[in-house]
């Protein structure tokens, strides 16, 4: 394993625990997209750990991909991740545990080459951008995301 694989593993995994660690001590309760973690909110997670990682130099792209469905009903899903060196970095994709249709792929923590899972995600280009950090976003979505990245950062280990 490379060593910026293996740098990139463990601030994934820490940042991942983190926020489990928030959810379990109720930080999230107020608000209806992280009280599902991970379920619905690897946008925002994606951001977060986008923030940590750069705090430990290294930069990422944010990437977002669409399934679309054959039957209108079942529209569309949407699944969103980090690109850091051509590999995947993902926190948020065993949200899909109990979905057949989505390999029931439960790997908590994913940093590594295109899999399966998220080759079933269309991604164009304008659906990838680089992260610059929280603070190019809009004002009230940056201090949304900077009130849950202290609530996470005070339960990581480094």
């Amino acid at each position: 394993m490379t060593t910026m694989k293996f740098q990139i593993e463990k601030l994934a995994s820490e940042f991942r625990t983190a926020i489990e660690m928030a959810k379990k001590e109720g930080e999230f309760e107020a608000d209806f997209i992280f009280s599902r973690f991970p379920r619905g909110c690897c946008g925002d997670v994606s951001s977060l750990l986008g923030q940590y990682l750069l705090e430990n130099n290294i930069k990422s792209n944010y990437v977002c991909g669409n399934r679309y469905f054959k039957n209108q009903e079942e529209g569309m899903q949407s699944h969103a991740w980090l690109v850091v060196d051509r590999m995947i970095v993902d926190i948020t994709g065993d949200q899909f545990s109990n979905k057949k249709s989505y390999y029931n792929y439960d790997k908590r923590v994913y940093v590594g080459a295109g899999d399966l899972f998220h080759e079933l995600f269309e991604v164009e280009d304008r659906n990838v951008r680089e992260f610059y950090g929280i603070e190019s976003y809009s004002a009230v979505c940056r201090q949304r995301l900077f009130t849950f990245y202290e609530k996470i950062k005070k339960y990581c280990l480094l």
